[in-house]
Protein backbone atom coordinates (compact mmCIF):
# COMPACT_ATOMS: atom_id res chain seq x y z
CA UNK A 1 0.00 0.00 0.00
CA UNK A 2 0.87 3.42 -0.51
CA UNK A 3 1.04 6.57 1.33
CA UNK A 4 -0.83 10.15 0.85
CA UNK A 5 1.99 12.58 -0.24
CA UNK A 6 1.07 16.18 -0.23
CA UNK A 7 3.02 18.58 -2.34
CA UNK A 8 2.44 22.55 -1.17
CA UNK A 9 3.48 24.85 0.53
CA UNK A 10 -0.46 26.44 1.60
CA UNK A 11 -2.62 23.85 1.28
CA UNK A 12 -5.26 23.92 4.16
CA UNK A 13 -6.59 20.53 4.20
CA UNK A 14 -9.98 19.63 4.18
CA UNK A 15 -12.18 18.92 7.38
CA UNK A 16 -8.68 19.92 9.09
CA UNK A 17 -11.68 20.06 12.36
CA UNK A 18 -12.03 16.43 12.28
CA UNK A 19 -9.51 14.98 10.17
CA UNK A 20 -5.56 14.29 12.01
CA UNK A 21 -3.90 14.62 8.55
CA UNK A 22 -0.77 14.12 9.40
CA UNK A 23 -1.60 10.70 10.78
CA UNK A 24 -2.41 9.21 6.71
CA UNK A 25 -0.54 11.53 4.99
CA UNK A 26 3.16 13.10 4.15
CA UNK A 27 3.30 17.22 3.71
CA UNK A 28 6.13 18.19 1.35
CA UNK A 29 7.29 21.61 0.62
CA UNK A 30 7.24 22.47 -2.91
CA UNK A 31 11.16 23.26 -2.80
CA UNK A 32 11.53 19.55 -1.86
CA UNK A 33 10.28 18.52 -5.12
CA UNK A 34 13.40 17.53 -6.21
CA UNK A 35 13.98 15.40 -3.44
CA UNK A 36 10.38 13.73 -3.61
CA UNK A 37 11.49 10.44 -4.51
CA UNK A 38 13.86 10.20 -1.38
CA UNK A 39 11.32 11.37 1.21
CA UNK A 40 9.05 8.43 1.27
CA UNK A 41 12.35 5.87 1.58
CA UNK A 42 13.18 8.30 4.55
CA UNK A 43 10.53 7.76 6.85
CA UNK A 44 11.07 5.09 9.42
CA UNK A 45 8.88 1.92 8.81
CA UNK A 46 6.86 2.35 12.26
CA UNK A 47 5.83 5.68 10.92
CA UNK A 48 5.18 4.56 7.42
CA UNK A 49 3.24 1.57 8.34
CA UNK A 50 1.45 4.10 11.02
CA UNK A 51 0.32 6.17 8.15
CA UNK A 52 -1.13 3.22 6.04
CA UNK A 53 -3.39 2.08 8.97
CA UNK A 54 -4.31 5.67 9.49
CA UNK A 55 -5.39 5.65 5.41
CA UNK A 56 -7.00 1.84 6.36
CA UNK A 57 -9.20 3.78 8.78
CA UNK A 58 -10.15 6.50 7.03
CA UNK A 59 -10.76 4.88 3.24
CA UNK A 60 -14.26 3.94 3.73
CA UNK A 61 -15.58 7.10 4.85
CA UNK A 62 -13.56 9.16 2.11
CA UNK A 63 -12.96 7.31 -0.54
CA UNK A 64 -14.92 5.42 -3.08
CA UNK A 65 -14.93 2.17 -3.04
CA UNK A 66 -14.24 -0.29 -6.13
Amino acid sequence: MTIFVIISNNFIPPFLEVLNWEAFAVFVRERDIPNLKNIPLSIPKKKYRRIQKGIKRIHHRFLPQK
